[in-house]
């Protein structure tokens, strides 16, 4: 018995040996604040390495867009876009202008096809130009609705573009729109993804191109066709063809200006018939950005009301 007491004391020496060991690293590690950058290093170190390497830290935000601008505007580059024809008919396939502009002292190469490796065991590469599409059409049997779409190109050759000259790409924009859609107006905006960009003597590099957005305004052929200044396509619609209302109001709000076309819709309403009637409701609702349904009443009350004096004085928000 006098062993095993001994024992146990022995252990509880042993014991609180550990505890207080365990109290002194306890508090040495909890006595001061940690390092403010939290990874246990110095502040100013760090601070001096976020400015030597771009791929560090805050840097690291910096939109991809700002760079590539400020690489282009350093080498004097510029980019435009425009569609072929100010307004498309419906049925037919619009097209964009893209032009690349060198003002700077280098020739520049943007280069769309390359082949690596030997035969037979090479293989090409193309470079692709991509769309976005997104905007809104309307329709006598669903109104206004909203389309999205993305389309990609890639039949093109290198693109060559000495100091002092611009080159032009022409590209097909082959929207699917609805069957039954009436008018529609479209924003693309077009991006060039080249395997490389060859600027002088410059070591290539691959950045993306990036052309301002493009509004594609589409409307049955025979409003498409006519004159900007005449009025016969939007009289005629309200007379006798419902579905060329919209596109002939949105073409005549051009020249004229919104106020004047929703001013003769309001007068024209109800309309000669049903779908006369529908096609004026669509039309008011896109050029006013106010959803008022089907009503005649509310159409007249929101016209004589506080908006609706806003609106025509051009006043109040419009879409």
């Amino acid at each position: 018995m006098a062993l095993a007491g001994g024992s146990l004391r022995k252990r509880s020496r042993f014991a609180a040996a550990l505890l207080v060991v365990f109290e002194f690293v306890s508090n040495s590690g909890c006595s001061s604040p940690a390092p403010a950058n939290g990874a246990g290093g110095d502040p100013d170190r760090e601070r001096a390495l976020l400015g030597a390497n771009p791929f560090l830290g805050e840097r690291q935000e910096t939109p991809r867009e700002s760079i590539a601008a400020a690489y282009f505007a350093e080498r004097g580059l510029s980019f435009a876009a425009a569609p072929v024809a100010a307004w498309q008919a419906l049925d037919e396939v619009a097209e964009l202008r893209l032009v690349v502009r060198n003002d700077g002292a280098q020739p520049v190469t943007f280069v769309a096809r390359r082949t690596r490796g030997l035969w037979p065991f090479d293989s090409d590469e193309q470079a692709c130009l991509c769309l976005e599409a997104r905007g809104r059409f309307g329709a006598l049997r669903v109104g206004i609705q909203s389309l999205q779409a993305s389309l990609r190109h890639d039949d093109f050759d290198d693109l060559e573009v000495p100091p002092g000259e611009q080159r032009e790409l022409r590209v097909p924009v082959a929207l699917e729109l609805p069957a039954d859609a009436d008018a529609a107006v479209v924003e693309v905006a077009a991006r060039l993804h080249p395997l490389a960009i060859r600027c002088g003597a410059e070591p290539e590099r691959v950045v993306t191109l990036r052309f301002p957005p493009v509004e594609l305004r589409y409307v049955p052929a025979a409003v498409a066709a006519a004159a900007a200044d005449d009025d016969a396509p939007f009289a005629r619609a309200q007379e006798q063809i419902a579905r060329h209302l919209l596109g002939a109001a949105l073409r005549r709000a051009e020249s004229r200006g919104a106020v004047e076309v929703v001013d003769a819709l309001m007068l024209s309403l109800p309309g000669p018939d049903a779908a006369g009637r529908r096609a004026r409701f669509i039309a008011l609702e896109w050029l006013t950005g106010r959803r008022l349904g089907d009503s005649v009443e509310r159409w007249r009350s929101w016209w004589e009301s506080a908006d609706g004096m806003s609106f025509s004085a051009g006043e109040s928000e419009r879409p």
